[in-house]
Protein backbone atom coordinates (compact mmCIF):
# COMPACT_ATOMS: atom_id res chain seq x y z
CA UNK A 1 0.00 0.00 0.00
CA UNK A 2 1.02 3.82 -0.37
CA UNK A 3 0.97 5.98 2.56
CA UNK A 4 -0.78 6.22 5.07
CA UNK A 5 -2.54 8.64 6.94
CA UNK A 6 -2.29 9.07 10.40
CA UNK A 7 -5.64 8.33 11.61
CA UNK A 8 -4.04 4.70 9.87
CA UNK A 9 -2.56 1.93 11.86
CA UNK A 10 0.88 0.69 10.35
CA UNK A 11 1.29 -3.64 10.39
CA UNK A 12 3.93 -4.40 12.11
CA UNK A 13 5.69 -7.86 11.64
CA UNK A 14 8.76 -8.88 13.63
CA UNK A 15 11.80 -9.96 12.06
CA UNK A 16 11.44 -13.53 11.66
CA UNK A 17 7.89 -13.28 10.00
CA UNK A 18 10.02 -10.80 7.24
CA UNK A 19 12.13 -13.39 6.68
CA UNK A 20 9.89 -15.97 5.89
CA UNK A 21 7.90 -14.03 3.73
CA UNK A 22 11.24 -13.05 1.95
CA UNK A 23 11.96 -17.18 1.43
CA UNK A 24 7.98 -17.88 0.75
CA UNK A 25 8.27 -15.13 -2.06
CA UNK A 26 11.53 -16.62 -3.52
CA UNK A 27 10.16 -19.98 -3.64
CA UNK A 28 7.23 -19.13 -5.61
CA UNK A 29 8.92 -16.48 -8.11
CA UNK A 30 12.22 -18.39 -8.47
CA UNK A 31 14.80 -16.05 -9.90
CA UNK A 32 18.61 -16.53 -10.49
CA UNK A 33 21.33 -15.09 -8.12
CA UNK A 34 24.47 -14.10 -10.20
CA UNK A 35 27.36 -13.60 -6.86
CA UNK A 36 30.49 -11.92 -7.69
CA UNK A 37 33.81 -12.49 -5.89
CA UNK A 38 32.61 -16.15 -4.74
CA UNK A 39 36.48 -16.76 -3.70
CA UNK A 40 35.43 -14.72 -0.80
CA UNK A 41 34.13 -16.72 2.38
CA UNK A 42 30.97 -13.94 3.15
CA UNK A 43 29.81 -15.08 -0.77
CA UNK A 44 30.51 -18.64 -0.13
CA UNK A 45 28.18 -18.89 2.83
CA UNK A 46 25.75 -16.75 1.42
CA UNK A 47 25.67 -18.89 -1.82
CA UNK A 48 25.47 -22.06 0.13
CA UNK A 49 22.78 -21.16 2.08
CA UNK A 50 20.78 -19.88 -1.09
CA UNK A 51 21.02 -23.01 -2.42
CA UNK A 52 20.56 -25.14 0.36
CA UNK A 53 17.03 -23.67 0.80
CA UNK A 54 15.97 -23.88 -2.93
CA UNK A 55 15.30 -19.49 -2.56
CA UNK A 56 17.34 -18.95 -6.38
CA UNK A 57 19.24 -20.87 -8.98
CA UNK A 58 22.70 -19.65 -7.84
CA UNK A 59 25.73 -18.63 -9.62
CA UNK A 60 28.88 -17.59 -8.55
CA UNK A 61 31.94 -15.79 -10.58
CA UNK A 62 35.63 -16.36 -10.18
CA UNK A 63 38.85 -14.27 -10.96
CA UNK A 64 40.76 -17.24 -11.05
CA UNK A 65 40.34 -20.60 -12.26
CA UNK A 66 39.15 -23.13 -9.40
CA UNK A 67 39.89 -20.44 -7.08
CA UNK A 68 35.98 -21.09 -6.03
CA UNK A 69 36.28 -24.81 -5.37
CA UNK A 70 39.85 -24.58 -3.81
CA UNK A 71 38.22 -21.93 -0.92
CA UNK A 72 34.95 -24.02 -0.71
CA UNK A 73 37.02 -27.09 -0.08
CA UNK A 74 39.51 -25.38 2.50
CA UNK A 75 36.08 -24.45 4.02
CA UNK A 76 34.29 -27.67 4.03
CA UNK A 77 31.78 -25.95 1.60
CA UNK A 78 29.79 -28.66 -0.56
CA UNK A 79 28.83 -26.49 -3.91
CA UNK A 80 27.06 -29.14 -5.81
CA UNK A 81 23.55 -26.95 -6.73
CA UNK A 82 25.97 -23.90 -7.65
CA UNK A 83 27.28 -22.78 -10.85
CA UNK A 84 30.69 -21.46 -11.21
CA UNK A 85 31.83 -19.27 -14.18
CA UNK A 86 35.41 -17.98 -15.13
CA UNK A 87 34.46 -15.41 -17.25
CA UNK A 88 37.36 -15.25 -19.35
CA UNK A 89 37.25 -19.10 -20.05
CA UNK A 90 33.70 -19.23 -20.49
CA UNK A 91 32.44 -19.93 -23.52
CA UNK A 92 29.49 -17.23 -22.20
CA UNK A 93 32.18 -14.62 -22.46
CA UNK A 94 30.50 -12.78 -26.17
CA UNK A 95 26.90 -12.86 -24.35
CA UNK A 96 28.36 -11.72 -20.77
CA UNK A 97 29.72 -8.95 -23.08
CA UNK A 98 27.16 -8.01 -25.23
CA UNK A 99 24.68 -7.81 -21.92
CA UNK A 100 26.78 -5.62 -20.11
CA UNK A 101 26.86 -3.37 -23.16
CA UNK A 102 23.29 -2.68 -22.73
CA UNK A 103 23.87 -1.45 -19.35
CA UNK A 104 23.40 2.12 -18.59
CA UNK A 105 26.63 2.63 -16.91
CA UNK A 106 27.98 1.28 -19.59
CA UNK A 107 26.17 2.76 -22.59
CA UNK A 108 26.95 6.12 -20.91
CA UNK A 109 30.83 5.63 -20.70
CA UNK A 110 30.69 4.63 -24.29
CA UNK A 111 31.99 0.89 -22.99
CA UNK A 112 33.42 -0.90 -26.17
CA UNK A 113 33.25 -4.66 -26.72
CA UNK A 114 36.09 -5.18 -26.24
CA UNK A 115 36.30 -3.25 -23.27
CA UNK A 116 33.30 -4.92 -21.85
Amino acid sequence: RGLTSGHEKERVISPRMFQLSCVVSARSNKQRLLLPDGETLNVLLAAKEVARRNLAEVVMLEGQVGAVEREASARGLDLHKITVIHPPSSPLLHSFAQAYMQLPASLEAGTTLEQA
